[in-house]
């Protein structure tokens, strides 16, 4: 019984060893397929990289001990490590570098505090002793730290700097750093990206320290208490989170009696949302960009003692979140309130009890609050001398500002842009120090109040003052504008303005481009301006619908540019005529649209003009003489009669030499049609659509040099040339040295044969692509109702209408006709009409030609083969291949004859066997019914032989058919075999595992 129970035993304590061994196995063997599916990034880190750091945790190493760890393969990659340690600073230390060897330092050289590796990976180092001086500022090994441990004996030194750069450092040490020694932490972790949230800094004693300015600039994932730091002594707390992106602990409860500068602090701390209200800021007087781009702070600040504060420079800048009352505070000193709130988008409190009479820099203040809107009509505004952008996209603000003192400013541009809402009186205004106003009122859409007072005789910039000012529509008459040199833009877009201004002054002005873009109102007279010193009138009338006033007068003599002046502008129809134009280079879009001009142009000098495109293009009624106009320096002339509906003046002088871009130049110019052949096009590259949709346009250009062109498409899309001159084009090009591979369009033109070789050997020379209306033969065709063979020898000849044909002769041969020759035989000559019946001919094989008679010559159609023949002949119709033929199922064989057959015989066949008789005589009526026999085998090469019973010689086949049975298609004998099979298998696996359980 022990025997067996020993046994049983033993056997039980090898079952388990071999599970353990089997266990063992499959958790070996699922590590290895495991890792075959890890990220290359995992593998590195886990497979490649040797980690030689100390296995245990700090807290049972030395706790004097300085304790970091390494990375060799980051930064430079070289397999050592240099210690940040420099001259002036104390060292007696022992470095154990983590592979074994260890090195005492007892001075700052460089030599003594570096250590080479014999393999790369990741080190823990531990430094003991004295070691105090220690300052990366960003370089150095500064990558190759990546953990702090525990902080030991560590002193930094005074220096500043000293971990700035290590960008892959964590925090983890939760032992305090000894600051002895140390009144600045400048620059301490800038840059450390990595720093985390997992170690201990709220315990440190910083109370020696003075200065922590830039300390966590950069450190985007820093987010440690530091909240129990004595920061009494601390006078410069600048920049201190500047990017700290994640931090977010609270410090309200820090002391800062000795505070004197917070620039920036949370500069771009977009975490930051911690109380501060009981700070002491009596100290500062620079508060610049504190809270700038703190996207998430909104605290109250309204305990703040500011009554020191000289600057706001951008203290709220992009702090989108903020909106807490801040009237309370002393801003009396304050001079800089430079883009204070400028998207400040939340911002909308209070502010009208702020003293801002020191105050000269108010620029952009409110720029891009959108929501603010309080009144600020008691502010002291008189020392003010910038209020550029002030209410820019100030979207929401539309408070009184007529009692500000404005005499002290001399910049304003900007100022009201983007106010949407805006439309308070400004009438009292004094604005006599001020030179520029332009974009003033930009997008200021409800703006409409009376400006007519104001003093504008020292400003020499108008541009864009009322732009896209929709609404404005106030007298301006009265302004002194002697001194004005830019009004460009000035009323673009102001929909409703439409006041006099004709008493202006413009004599000093030399910009009115954009003048009067789109202010589609404006309909007054300018014929007394003097426009003398103006070099661009670009856009000047661009989409002034209404105006349509002489400016005959004018002096344009120094203008440059005029591209796009009259643009939409779909009134105006006044004389030019006399203006020199002979400095103006650019015309571009000029009279594009101006949909009703029709005046003479004929005197002007376009001789230094280079660009042409789209000048008339939509210009309706224009019609006028212009084909003395000297182009030769033009080079462009894209779509310049592009839809000018009405024009057809001659061209055919102009010097187009140097032009290089023709393309859509007569695009939809339907009236035009004038000789072009003269034109010297040999620099032109582009030509697509330059005629297309020019439907009067029939002009010889087979002299054009295109050799430089290389792009055609739709040249003459919807055009049809004369044979005659698409002939012409055809062989004159043909004869150049062509571009290759372009693509060309004829538009609905047809070639003859006059030209059908040079048109090939452009396609099989250059490879182009030509879309044409094709050859005067291609829809020539020559057809017959005959049959194949015809078996009375009557019919009926036909054919298709030739392009220009006058009439046609008709011809017979006794073979193919290729060409035209004198051995044709003529069964009909200039016939007009477009066919001719053919009676009784003898069996035999004919060949028909048409020839159409045009003006370029007889063109052929093509020959056509007919048959007379009465022999008897026999056709099945059914069953054909489509056919599937059930076994015992009647169906209709069908055929047809000719000839004079009276009964016929109809036999079985697969393939070439024959299988069985059908009907050995039946009368040929077209149709037999038969039964298919079931006993046929299944084929799909059946096929029926039908003869005339009186002759076999007369036969014919059907095509091939399928004859198949009525048993289950598709049936797979192997499939059923298969699962019998596998079903058995199933069952023996089954009964095994029964027998398994029974033990």
């Amino acid at each position: 019984m022990e025997r067996g129970m020993n046994g049983m035993k033993h056997k039980s304590i090898l079952t388990r060893k071999s599970r353990l061994g089997i266990l063992l196995s499959v958790f070996i063997l699922g590590c290895v397929f495991f890792s075959q599916f890890l990220p290359d990034s995992q593998k590195e880190g886990s497979f490649k990289r040797t980690d030689y750091s100390l296995p245990f945790s700090p807290k049972t190493s030395d706790p004097n001990a300085f304790i970091s760890r390494w990375d060799t393969t980051l930064g430079d990659g070289a397999d050592q490590i240099e210690l940040p340690i420099y001259l002036s600073g104390n060292y007696n230390c022992l470095v154990k570098w983590g592979d074994g060897e260890q090195t005492a330092i007892t001075s700052g050289s460089s030599s003594a505090a570096t250590h080479y590796y014999t393999s790369a990976g990741i080190y823990t180092i531990n430094i003991t002793g004295t070691i105090e001086g220690w300052r990366f500022n960003d370089a150095g090994d500064k990558e190759k730290l990546i953990e702090i441990q525990q902080w030991g004996c560590l002193r930094l030194g005074n220096l500043g700097g000293y971990f700035y750069g290590c960008g892959n450092l964590e925090l983890t040490a939760i032992d305090s750093l000894d600051l002895t020694g140390t009144t600045t932490l400048n620059q301490a972790f800038r840059g450390c990206t990595n720093l985390g949230s997992k170690g201990d800094m709220n315990g440190w004693n910083v109370s020696g320290v003075t200065s922590t300015s830039y300390m966590f600039y950069g450190a985007t994932s820093f987010n440690q208490p530091i909240g129990n730091w004595n920061m009494s002594n601390v006078g410069d707390i600048s920049m201190m989170f500047y990017e700290a992106a994640a931090f977010n602990q609270p410090i309200g409860s820090w002391k800062l009696k000795n505070l004197v500068s917070l620039t920036g602090v949370f500069r771009a701390a977009a975490a930051f949302n911690q109380p501060l209200n009981d700070w002491d800021v009596s100290r500062v007087s620079n508060f610049a960009y504190v809270f700038a781009w703190a996207i998430n702070f909104n605290q109250p600040l309204e305990n703040w003692n500011v009554s020191s504060a000289t600057t706001l420079y951008y203290m709220f800048w992009n702090a989108s979140s903020f909106n807490h009352p801040l009237n309370g505070w002393d801003v009396s000193k304050v001079v800089n309130l430079h883009n204070t709130f400028c998207f400040a988008e939340n911002f909308n409190q209070p502010l009208n009890d702020w003293d801002v009479s020191s105050v000269t820099d108010m620029y952009g203040t409110f720029s891009f609050a959108t929501n603010f809107n309080q009144t600020l009509m008691d502010w002291d505004t008189s020392a003010v001398s910038d209020m550029r952008y002030l209410f820019n996209k100030a979207r929401s603000f539309n408070h009184p500002l007529n009692a500000w003192d404005v005499s002290s400013v001399t910049q304003i541009y900007g100022m009201l842009s983007d106010a949407d809402v805006f439309n308070q009186p400004l009438d009292t205004w004094d604005i006599t120090g001020i030179t520029d106003l332009h974009g003033m009122f930009w997008g200021a859409n409800a703006f409409n109040q009376d400006l007519s007072s104001w003093d504008v005789s020292s400003v020499t910039n108008f541009y864009q003052t009322f732009y896209y000012c929709e609404s404005f529509n106030q007298s301006l008459e009265s302004w002194e504008m002697s001194n004005a040199t830019d009004i460009s833009y000035m009323f673009y877009y102001n929909l409703d303005f439409n006041q006099p201004l004709n008493n202006w002054n413009v004599s000093s002005v030399t910009d009115m481009s954009y003048l009067f873009y789109w202010a589609t109102s404006f309909n007054q007279p300018l014929d007394t301006w003097n426009v003398s010193r103006v070099t661009d009138m670009s856009y000047m009338f661009n989409g002034a619908s209404s105006f349509n006033h002489s400016l005959s007068n004018w002096d344009v003599s120094c203008v440059t540019d005029m591209n796009r002046m009259f643009l939409h502008a779909e009134n105006f129809n006044q004389p030019l005529n006399s203006w020199d134009v002979s400095n103006v280079h650019d015309m571009t879009n000029m009279f594009a649209l101006a949909r009703v001009f029709n005046q003479p142009l004929f005197n002007w000098d376009v001789s230094n003009v280079e660009k042409m495109n789209y000048m008339f293009a939509s210009a309706e009624k224009f019609n006028q003489e212009i084909g003395n106009w000297e182009v030769c320096n033009v080079t462009e002339m894209t779509a310049m009669f592009c839809g000018a509906i009405s024009f057809n003046q001659p061209l055919n002088n102009w010097n187009v030499s140097k032009v290089t871009r023709m393309n859509a130049m007569f695009t939809d110019a339907a009236s035009f049609n004038q000789p072009l052949n003269n034109w010297e096009v040999s620099n032109v590259i582009w030509m697509t659509y330059m005629f297309e949709g020019a439907i009067s346009f029939d002009q010889s250009i087979g002299d054009w040099n295109v050799s430089s062109v290389s792009t055609m498409y739709d040249m003459f899309e919807s055009v049809k040339l004369s044979t005659q001159n698409y002939d012409a084009l055809l062989i004159g090009w043909s004869q150049l040295q062509l571009q290759n591979g372009v693509q060309f369009s004829g538009g609905n033109s047809r070639y003859s044969s006059n030209s059908a070789d040079a048109r090939q050997y452009i396609l099989d020379t250059y490879g182009w692509t030509i879309i044409d209306g094709g050859s005067l033969t291609d829809s020539f065709i020559l057809t017959s109702d005959a049959g194949a063979p015809d078996e009375d020898g009557s019919f009926l000849l036909s054919w298709s209408e030739c392009y220009e044909a006058s009439n046609y002769s008709v011809y017979q041969h006794t073979g193919y006709i290729t060409e035209f020759n004198t051995t044709l035989l003529s069964i009909a000559s200039q016939i007009i009409d477009l066919s001719l019946p053919i009676i009784e001919y003898s069996p035999g094989t004919y060949f028909f030609i048409v020839v159409a008679n045009t003006p370029y010559g007889p063109e052929l159609s093509n020959c056509l083969q007919v048959v007379v023949d009465y022999s008897n002949t026999l056709n099945i119709t059914y069953p054909d291949s489509s056919a599937k033929l059930l076994q015992g199922k009647a169906i209709f064989i069908q055929w047809n004859s000719t000839g004079n057959i009276e009964y016929i015989k109809l036999e079985l066949y697969d393939g070439n066997r024959f299988i069985m008789e059908i009907v050995a005589n039946t009368s040929n009526s077209g149709m037999y019914g038969w039964l298919v026999p079931t006993e046929l085998g299944e084929s799909t090469e059946y096929r029926i032989k039908i003869s005339d019973a009186a002759d076999p010689d007369t036969f014919a086949f059907s095509e091939y058919f399928e004859i198949y049975s009525d048993a289950i298609l598709g049936f797979n004998v192997s499939l059923i075999i298969g699962l019998i099979a596998l079903s058995g298998v199933f069952m023996v696996l089954r009964k095994k595992d029964i027998m398994k359980k029974s033990y």
